[in-house]
């Protein structure tokens, strides 16, 4: 049982020791690393800073996108929108209301000399991409789907596929084109990727 601990032990620590690998300074800390409310933190690295974005739901502004150096000292440099759309549901009008919608989960990545942020709002029943060169710069383009990409992950294959992997319970994956900004006419669009609602998990063909 001792020896089985001491292996749970340092299978647990190996991820920590190989990020640690190619630190240049250590730092100490202790959790919680921030004392916020930053939920679905999704975090990127680009030469040697760190940047990270969460969810804000229905709060205005929205998506803050936070830099680091370390992993441990955080600040917020920008944020993704001020105002997500212009309707009944976002301006609180004619008994509509976007209480619990808003930005969900999204997904930071670097590619193509851009930024990509992707995140979902339930209550417009649509996804988004936002796309800027500059994080600090507060000037962003902004890319619509009529469709859900529930829990989010750009992702950008060996070859310069772009992709997009998303659901819950059941993964599935988009592929798309033009440096994140569209669907890729013809390509592979909500294929069922991995089942996780099954007893066994295994790709789907």
């Amino acid at each position: 049982m001792k020896n089985y601990a001491v292996n749970f032990i340092l299978a647990a620590m190996l991820p920590v020791l190989f990020l640690c690998a190619g630190c240049r300074t250590v730092v100490s800390t202790s959790n919680p690393v921030i004392y916020a409310d930053v939920p679905d933190p999704d975090i990127i690295r680009v030469g040697d800073d760190y940047y990270m974005t969460s969810t804000t739901m229905h709060l205005l502004p929205g998506v803050p996108v936070m830099h680091s150096t370390d992993l441990v000292n955080w600040e917020i440099v920008s944020y993704v929108y001020d105002q997500l759309e212009d309707n009944d549901k976002a301006n609180l009008l004619n008994g509509e209301f976007s209480y619990g919608g808003g930005s969900w989960a999204s997904s930071i990545k670097y590619a193509g000399g851009e930024y990509h942020v992707c995140f979902i709002a339930n209550e417009q029943h649509k996804s988004y991409i936002y796309h800027t060169k500059d994080l600090t710069s507060g000037k962003w383009t902004r890319s619509d789907f009529d469709v859900v990409f529930h829990d989010p992950a750009l992702f950008e294959d060996e070859d310069g596929t772009e992709w997009v992997v998303y659901g819950n319970g059941a993964l599935h994956i988009t592929q798309l084109t033009d440096n994140f900004h569209a669907i890729k006419k013809d390509g592979i669009v909500d294929s069922l990727l991995l089942n996780l609602r099954s007893r066994e998990l295994q790709l789907q063909p």
